[in-house]
């Protein structure tokens, strides 16, 4: 049975209290992929802004930190991504979506939080700067069409203001470490977390 993001939601929806993991099995598979979901809240154009850069830190290409860590040097993971998810009004997670073994995948949860972790403590000025030009790189610029639609239906999804290309690249590149700490010990919050194993 394939399993829709609308579904996934109502897993990620149940009350804490109740219940903290949810597993959709198939028994007959040897992989699964898994969602660690985080609530979040309507993001500010600043906000958003941030989250493109912690998304490069975390999954840029083969040089992101959880790509490095868990697929290179670890071997536990196929692949991983990061996105944003609106499943019903007002319900928001920024949710990492990767493929491991079955028998692995609780290691890979806790991997991904000290990952998560290591980057909130150790992350450094210089981190953002050598990530901003990568950024605007894959800006496209100068602007096109293509990206302000882009850009247009994202804020349409994610019932967000309209960030114009040459203002999001203003915004880039004033990014400072300090509100990418902030922005991560905001949301990547435990408490916020649900995690969705697709078995």
């Amino acid at each position: 049975k394939l399993i829709s993001n609308a579904e996934i939601g109502e897993f990620l929806d149940i009350p804490k209290e109740i219940v903290k993991t949810s597993r959709i099995d198939k028994p007959d598979r040897a992989q699964t992929n898994l969602r660690l979901g985080y609530k979040i809240e309507k993001l500010s154009k600043r906000e958003r802004v941030v989250y493109g850069i912690v998304h490069s830190i975390l999954l840029g290409g083969f040089s992101g930190t959880i790509i490095q860590k868990l697929r290179d040097n670890e071997g536990l993971i196929y692949w991983a991504n990061l996105g944003r998810n609106t499943f019903k009004q007002d319900v928001r997670y920024m949710m990492f979506s990767t493929g491991c073994d079955k028998s692995k995948k609780d290691l890979v949860v806790e991997k991904i939080k000290r990952v998560l972790e290591d980057t909130i403590t150790d992350l450094k000025q210089e981190d953002i700067d050598r990530t901003i030009p990568i950024k605007i790189y894959n800006q496209k610029v100068p602007p096109n069409a293509y990206e302000d639609l882009s850009e247009l239906m994202d804020s349409i999804i994610y019932e967000t203001d309209y960030i114009q290309t040459e203002e999001y690249l203003k915004l880039l590149k004033s990014a400072k470490a300090f509100e990418v700490k902030n922005f991560m010990k905001k949301y990547f919050v435990e408490e916020n977390s649900s995690t969705v194993f697709l078995d």
